[in-house]
């Protein structure tokens, strides 16, 4: 098929079916694997659901690197039988947070972080790892990530960073809103609020509606009242 059909968290409403384009994952991971500079036949580590597409990006992404790659289960701590060298790495902050004081944490070259916020004190921690830590901006529709900041350098900078295929604006009430031909994106509006701080950069400040991010799942207060 040239469309896989995924299920979105709810960063721009309640959570849906959506159809994305092969070729737009294609050019998710091809920009991703660049703006990392990870060399080709690496290896990767998936502790992530494969069912979101957080996990089905990280197995494209090791198909377009013809990495090797290690499946862990989806856990709090996926690092518990993690006992290789890892180029590349993908988990949530409730993972980090419970992986970090591993003895195997530092054997992951580069991390991403995605799918909710991460906490000053663990940002703190970070720091100390030899592992380079990056959070990503992004969601479904988006492909995954599409900005990025450096946790390393955050006290200089702590403003995401745009990869080179995207071109942001806000509207009257500062939401961000996203374009990306190669990604298939004319104009999508999001549920963020933003400062545009510079060139493809901008500074997260929160979201428009109530919507609970907890662990990357979006939860609806008012279907939790119910």
């Amino acid at each position: 098929n040239t469309e896989i059909e995924v299920k979105t968290s709810g960063s721009t409403g309640s959570p849906k079916k959506i159809r994305i384009n092969r070729g737009a994952m294609l050019s998710s991971a091809i920009a991703t694997i660049e703006y990392f500079k990870i060399k080709e036949m690496s290896t990767f580590h998936c502790c992530l659901p494969i069912k979101y597409i957080g996990g089905k990006m990280m197995l494209v992404r090791a198909i377009v690197n013809k990495a090797d790659i290690i499946l862990s289960k989806p856990t709090s701590n996926p690092l518990t039988y993690l006992n290789k060298e890892v180029d590349f790495s993908a988990m949530t902050p409730w993972q980090v947070s419970h992986a970090i004081n591993e003895d195997n944490f530092e054997k992951i070259k580069k991390l991403i972080i995605g799918g909710g916020i991460i906490s000053s004190s663990l940002i703190k921690e970070l720091k100390y790892k030899k592992t380079e830590s990056f959070q990503t901006y992004g969601m479904t529709e988006t492909i995954s990530h599409i900005a990025i900041r450096n946790l390393k350098n955050i006290g200089k900078n702590p403003n995401y960073k745009c990869l080179n295929h995207v071109s942001i604006s806000t509207n009257k009430e500062g939401e961000l809103i996203v374009r990306s031909p190669k990604l298939g994106i004319e104009s999508l509006t999001t549920n963020d609020i933003v400062e545009i701080t510079g060139n493809k950069e901008f500074k997260y400040i929160g979201r428009r509606d109530n919507m609970i991010n907890t662990g990357g799942i979006k939860v609806l207060p008012e279907a939790i009242e119910k």
